[in-house]
């Protein structure tokens, strides 16, 4: 199996990689970006670049469709990862179709995924799968939800709450920075999707905030509100088997205020964003220990009575990965390899449509990414 990275060289994509190395069918792992010194610094002080490792410098300019460099370097691949901002994945998953590969990208906006859906009948004629929205969140809870669907006779109402944060509080957003700052700030400038008395509706990111609870973690209560991006395609996907659908990110106390106000200020409008995006990756830590916290709450029935289930999962850094890079990137590479080895279905999905949630979950508990149920 050959497999092409698209902004390898990037935080997230390292976790990736270090998982395809491990597959004993992956021959080869193309690593392109337009910078390659993070992946080459990080394999140089092993003294050596794994064989199965090809870094390639490639120029991906905005409307690169006709870059005939993006084509070249997709040939004779069978699966195509997009860590690129999400901008470009409707445009590399054309080319994907185009030249027979499998796609998955990390996702995170609702309206480029909804144009990559529209690929389905492009990418079934060819017979190569496109899945948007591989990584954590959105991503991994998608096949939680799924799960839970398959658990519950009737599922009435799900809940969905995730965060990476710091372990400790830090600075005056008590936050750093563990994935793109053009990422984080859609996730609060956009308008959320949710599922309410059965209907699909949009409700506005950095409200709702409630408390939660990790006990396990720490006695001082965490924070969360909704934001935009995570939930994806679940509320299409589930309308009429669930009631009510809601997904709110965690963060340390304080945080939301804060963000609403940059929000109201008018800073994360088009004309702004660019350069609070700039401010915010210089000015947050990148290298505080962080953690991932995710509950997703079920209500519903089974057996003609009322049950609940959680699925909660707490992880910390392994090694020399970030617990937000293993929580997702291993996910992706996950579906990735389920793409190559022929596991899913020609067309493009929502993965929550698409991929066993049983086996996902079997992969993730292999990798020692455990999600505890508790019923």
């Amino acid at each position: 199996m050959k497999i092409a990275i698209f902004g390898g060289a990037g935080i997230q994509a390292r976790a990736i990689i270090d998982d395809l190395l491990k597959q004993d069918d992956v021959d080869e792992i193309k690593v392109v970006d337009q910078k390659l010194g993070p992946i080459e610094n990080a394999y140089s002080m092993r003294k050596s670049m794994p064989r199965k490792l090809t870094p390639l410098a490639c120029e991906i300019p905005r409307g690169f469709y006709r870059h005939i460099d993006v084509w070249e370097e997709m040939e004779d691949v069978d699966v195509v990862i997009s860590c690129l901002p999400y901008e470009f994945n409707f445009q590399l998953a054309q080319i994907a179709i185009k030249n027979g590969s499998h796609f998955c990208d990390l996702g995170g906006n609702n309206d480029i995924v909804a144009k990559q859906l529209r690929l389905d009948k492009k990418a079934r004629n060819r017979g190569v799968s496109i899945i948007p929205d591989c990584g954590l969140a959105p991503g991994l809870v998608s096949l939680v939800v799924a799960h839970a669907v398959t658990y519950f006779d009737r599922l009435v109402t799900v809940e969905i709450r995730v965060g990476g944060i710091p372990q400790e509080r830090d600075g005056v957003l008590n936050y750093s920075l563990y994935f793109s700052a053009h990422g984080l700030i859609n996730e609060y400038a956009e308008d959320a999707l949710v599922l309410n008395n059965g209907r699909i509706g949009r409700v506005p990111s950095l409200t709702g905030t409630e408390v939660i609870l990790f006990p396990e973690v720490c006695d001082e209560p965490f924070e969360c509100f909704t934001t935009s991006g995570g939930i994806s395609t679940l509320p299409y996907t589930y309308k009429g088997n669930v009631i009510s659908m809601n997904y709110k990110t965690i963060r340390w106390p304080g945080h939301a205020k804060v963000m609403k106000g940059v929000k109201e200020m008018g800073l994360m409008d088009a004309p702004h964003r660019k350069t609070l995006e700039d401010i915010i990756q210089k000015s947050l830590n990148t290298n505080k220990p962080d953690m991932i916290l995710m509950r997703v709450s079920c209500c519903g029935t089974k057996n003609n009575s009322v049950r609940t289930r959680n699925y909660e999962m707490i992880e910390y850094p392994k090694g020399e990965f970030t617990a937000m890079q293993s929580c997702t990137g291993i996910p992706a590479s996950i579906i990735a390899l389920m793409q190559g080895r022929g596991e899913v279905k020609p067309g493009a999905h929502p993965q929550e449509r698409c991929i066993d949630p049983v086996e996902f979950l079997f992969q993730l508990e292999k990798r020692r990414l455990s999600v505890k149920i508790k019923d």
